[in-house]
């Protein structure tokens, strides 16, 4: 899925796909952070994809609401009430603020997942494990045909495309 939605042909050798793979300066993923409860969940819309991940925890660090894509228009919102530090993902624009045109029947399915603040940092912060143990688990056991040196390249292309080298 990596190679064909970032245009590299994956009918040609291993060999020649990592090194297309290994040339792209940025890729894009289908996805992104999705949010979650018993009940309900929140998937990213169209244009935020799981190359963003770093940029989601970061505003929801500094309490303000990330680009979750649109069509719907997932967004946050910030309750900070005596002790209470919820936020809220709802699962379209309950601000008006991206969707000026949100029909009454749009308005009437919105729902909300809530978290507390830390709970949701935690999670988010997570994101980098679970990014580097899909590597491990995924890449380096399906491309076991490759060279070692050839791995390396890739996996430090993909610690660059996912932000990964950052600490956060």
């Amino acid at each position: 899925m990596l190679s064909w939605y970032n245009d590299v042909d994956i009918e040609q050798k291993p060999e020649k796909v990592f090194k297309e793979l290994i040339k792209k300066d940025e890729i894009a993923i289908r996805g992104g952070i999705a949010f979650v409860d018993q009940e309900r969940l929140i998937t990213p819309s169209c244009c935020c994809g799981l190359e963003d991940w770093q940029e989601v925890y970061k505003t929801v660090l500094g309490r303000s609401s990330p680009w979750l894509g649109h069509d719907p228009y997932p967004s946050i919102e910030y309750e900070v009430e005596y002790e209470d530090d919820t936020v809220k993902v709802w699962s379209d624009d309950f601000s008006g603020k991206w969707n000026k045109e949100l029909s009454g029947e749009k308005r009437k399915a919105m729902f909300c997942i809530s978290y507390e603040h830390d709970e949701l940092v935690s999670m988010l912060k997570s994101v980098r494990t679970d990014l580097l143990d899909f590597y491990e688990y995924s890449f380096e056991q399906t491309f076991h045909m490759v060279g070692e040196k050839q791995l390396l390249k890739l996996f430090s292309q993909y610690c660059k495309w996912f932000k990964l080298e950052d600490t956060i």
